[in-house]
């Protein structure tokens, strides 16, 4: 058998460098865009760095697998993100997003474990929302999510659509009706093989009173 043996060594704070910058354009009282971007630097990651099999007699015949724990990962995050709102009309209002987001890890002996976390958040992201209020108080809107793939959990990309209906004809009451995920069932982690992880078509009603 295998039996894992672990080293921690001197452990170091985590160190940031950020930097932002950002842009917002309101080109009338309709239309609006908002712009941001970043650039990360991180030193002394913790990382996990497998060492040298060795045979051990006691207890028992056994082959050691060591790995060390320590903070020789170093990386970059670098990415922007765009939001834009319309108001077409009175009742009818457009938003919409883009987000795209790139990560490097750099570092001896980490080669699987860049792999690893570098495939754990979706470099894509879409969102499209639309909202209409229509008479007698009520209002419906529907929003669109496009979310890139996940490879480190073998979790495909995937296209999700919600619809909402509700009504405000009371001052401190409010209904809401409810569907997420209406193209279908779909993963946002972990892997095809484990049932729990998928995300099924659901229905639901919210009341609110204020008081």
């Amino acid at each position: 058998c295998l039996t894992p043996m672990t080293r921690q060594q001197s452990a170091r704070s985590e160190g940031l460098k950020a930097y932002e910058a950002g842009y917002r354009y309101e080109a009338h009282r309709k239309l609006w865009f908002d712009m941001a971007s970043f650039y990360n630097v991180y030193d002394h990651l913790s990382s996990v760095a497998p060492g040298k099999t060795f045979f051990q007699q006691e207890p028992a015949p056994h082959v050691v697998a060591p790995l060390y724990f320590g903070n020789i990962v170093r990386g970059e995050t670098y990415g922007t993100g765009v939001a834009a709102s319309y108001k077409a009309a009175s009742s009818l209002s457009l938003k919409g997003s883009y987000s795209l987001l790139r990560l490097a890890l750099h570092g001896s002996n980490v080669g699987l474990l860049s792999e690893s976390r570098e495939g754990q958040s979706p470099r894509h992201q879409v969102y499209i929302g639309s909202f209409l209020d229509l008479p007698k108080s009520f209002e419906i809107s529907g929003h669109v999510y496009i979310v890139g793939s996940l490879p480190s959990f073998q979790t495909p990309a995937y296209t999700r659509l919600d619809l909402n209906v509700g009504w405000k004809g009371l001052e401190n009451v409010e209904l809401m009706l409810a569907g997420q995920n209406l193209l279908g069932s779909h993963l946002e982690f972990g892997d095809v093989s484990t049932p729990a992880n998928v995300i099924k078509r659901s229905l639901y009603a919210k009341i609110v009173w204020r008081f």
